[in-house]
């Protein structure tokens, strides 16, 4: 029996399946308590001695709570897959929406991967880019995490704001955008050292670290400042008290 035991109520409106909205497959289990599972839709092939068919996918419903008798009871889908040795639950779609990859999900998307592996989610794209994007529902805006191939982006609100190169330095760009040559900060190493490296193309190039501590007074700013205009190629270190030229 194709569609199931004598429990099984095959057909709703079995004299046409799709004349009209009313009309449909029905796999039915007559048990009423919550867990009970459907009769499942199985995908099989010929064994390997060509004799029998065996089942290799299958799709099936579970009762998860129960619903009035004029209407639907709350219930999810599960999709199962063999490995040669029975049925194994890959995914499942809660009444509630959610989905869940090897594990039932708590939340909109919930994936479990083995412990014997790390987990791998891969996004492959033709395009030049390929991104993950965040938004609100309830907003026009969006953040962006995006890959052109060598480098790692943050993009908020339409624009670059990070990128991570290939060689592992961070860059942070200028007012206008720009990467380089204006007012771009770069975090790096060299000869395996930490350092910041400033870029900057304008005609009166400075670089100002700073350093803010509060104290019952106020702000007590402490900062260094590297110029090409009134301190010629050289430093000064300005403490609350004043500057020191170097």
């Amino acid at each position: 029996n194709v569609l199931g035991s004598q429990n099984f109520a095959a057909v709703h409106n079995s004299s046409a399946l799709g004349t009209d909205s009313s009309s449909g497959l029905l796999l039915a289990n007559n048990d009423n308590s919550v867990g009970a599972v459907s009769p499942p839709i199985f995908f099989s092939a010929k064994s390997t001695s060509n004799l029998f068919n065996s089942a290799y996918a299958s799709i099936y419903g579970v009762k998860t709570g129960n619903g009035a008798d004029t209407n639907w009871s709350a219930g999810g889908l599960v999709f199962a897959t063999s490995s040669s040795s029975g049925a194994n639950e890959r995914m499942r779609i809660t009444s509630g929406g959610f989905v869940g990859i090897g594990k039932t999900p708590t939340a909109k998307l919930d994936i479990l991967g083995s412990s014997a592996t790390p987990l791998i989610m891969q996004l492959t794209t033709e395009n030049t880019n390929c991104d993950i994007t965040m938004a609100s529902y309830y907003s026009t805006t969006a953040t962006r995490l995006r890959t052109s191939g060598s480098d790692f982006q943050v993009h908020t609100n339409g624009t670059q704001r990070m990128r991570i190169t290939s060689g592992g330095n961070v860059a942070i760009p200028n007012d206008s955008g720009s990467f380089s040559g204006g007012a771009s900060l770069i975090l790096t190493k060299k000869s395996g050292v930490p350092y910041i490296q400033y870029q900057y193309s304008g005609a009166s190039p400075s670089f100002r670290l700073e350093m803010d501590e509060y104290v019952t007074a106020g702000n007590v700013r402490q900062y260094f400042t590297q110029t090409n205009g009134g301190v010629s190629n050289g430093f000064s270190m300005t403490f609350n008290t004043g500057s020191v030229i170097f």
